[in-house]
């Protein structure tokens, strides 16, 4: 089977240099100095906040770039007026299901997850940790 995904990565870089030449048309100076990319980082956000007229707080603007997902794993995602679990064997589940069947891997999951997601979850499931049962550590292989 071809893959046109493929075919691009063989032959686009698609690194800093690339990526300053498609957003402002001409070579990059100061390639690969740190100030010089540190100011090419800039001139390309600059043009594509333009270009794609992006609106907001830089927080808004993630928010709107991820939508539906919550978080950059895309671990998360809003449904309508719930938040759906998009990974491991509660996927497909709102929070509100999980913490009313499985509350234990609620907490699993903000003592294992990034900072990210433990926000996220500190923002839509209220509970008490204390009354919040341990979730169970995985038994050994072989065991």
């Amino acid at each position: 089977m071809l893959d046109a995904f493929e075919i691009l990565r063989h032959h686009e870089q698609r690194n800093l240099a690339w990526t300053f030449k498609y957003y402002l048309g001409t070579d990059m100076p100061d390639a690969h100095r740190a100030m010089g990319d540190v100011a090419a980082t800039e001139d390309i956000m600059r043009e594509q906040i333009l270009r794609y007229e992006l609106r907001g707080t830089p927080a808004e603007v993630v928010s709107e770039l991820r939508y539906p997902f919550l978080d950059s794993g895309r671990r998360l995602k809003v449904d309508g007026e719930h938040v759906i679990v998009c990974f491991g064997k509660h996927r497909g589940k709102t929070l509100k299901e999980l913490t009313e069947s499985d509350p234990g891997y609620v907490v699993w999951m903000t003592e294992n997850l990034d900072t990210e997601v433990v926000e996220i979850l500190r923002r839509y499931v209220h509970f008490e940790s204390a009354e919040v049962p341990s979730y169970p550590e995985a038994p050994e292989p072989g065991s």
